[in-house]
């Protein structure tokens, strides 16, 4: 490898223990779904499909613990969504609610914990669905066990919660210190707290507008880091 392209909040530490060169190192002041969401336009008519409307539903995907950092809090088919779902709600029923798991030993789990809402047309249990960033772009709150889907989302301008037990990635410090709408709780009660809070609060007048491009724009992309390196090196 002639060169590493990496964020600069992630610690060049972690890339030199892996035995990556540091002298082949090329930081950026951004985060790799910048590369994609730069030239993300919203597109409304996925919501059609699923009856949504905008700023109507909330996205919860659940976390994933099969993964091996994940055996001692949680069986491989277990998802904390259980416990913080039911109390949001019974705060919110009026919306609608997109729940996304990740195996189907996952998906048996949350329908038999949430058996009372069985045949409940507002609620979604589902492994997948399309259009993942259109979906959450034009939704009202977005929560995830998952890091993934929440840095998106907060660069999208969305309130995101991420309920991962670990440790706070780097990616989602960065988000968090520049003023991106996302939130790391790994408590219930807190999932809970913040949701209704988030939920109680009217829309802003920007809020699904191409306004969140405003601020992405204030980081490095790194797709021009690469296009660059790359012409660079055709010049010779």
């Amino acid at each position: 490898l002639n060169h590493i392209i990496t964020p600069k909040c992630i610690p060049k530490e972690k890339y030199v223990n892996l035995g990556a060169d540091p002298e082949k190192l090329l930081r950026y002041d951004g985060i790799d779904e910048i590369a994609w969401l730069s030239e993300f336009v919203p597109n409304p008519n996925v919501l059609k499909k699923l009856d949504l409307e905008k700023g109507e539903y909330v996205i919860i995907r659940s976390e994933p613990s099969f993964a091996s950092y994940f055996i001692e809090q949680l069986r491989g088919e277990e998802t904390l969504i259980s416990d913080f779902f039911p109390k949001i709600y019974k705060s919110f029923p009026e919306l609608k609610y997109l729940l996304l798991v990740r195996s189907q030993k996952q998906e048996n789990f949350l329908r038999r914990k949430l058996k009372q809402f069985k045949g409940y047309e507002n609620i979604l249990i589902s492994r997948y669905v399309p259009n993942m960033a259109d979906l959450c772009f034009y939704a009202r709150l977005v929560i995830s066990g998952g890091g993934t889907i929440v840095r998106e989302s907060s660069l999208l301008n969305v309130p995101s919660i991420e309920f991962f037990p670990g440790e706070t990635a780097p990616q989602e410090i960065f988000l968090i210190e520049n003023g991106f709408p996302l939130y790391h709780l790994k408590d219930s009660d807190l999932i809970v707290r913040r949701s209704k809070e988030i939920l109680s609060k009217s829309i802003g007048p920007n809020r699904f507008t191409s306004s969140f491009k405003k601020r992405i724009n204030e980081f490095e992309n790194p797709n021009i880091l690469c296009f660059n390196v790359v012409k660079e090196n055709l010049q010779y």
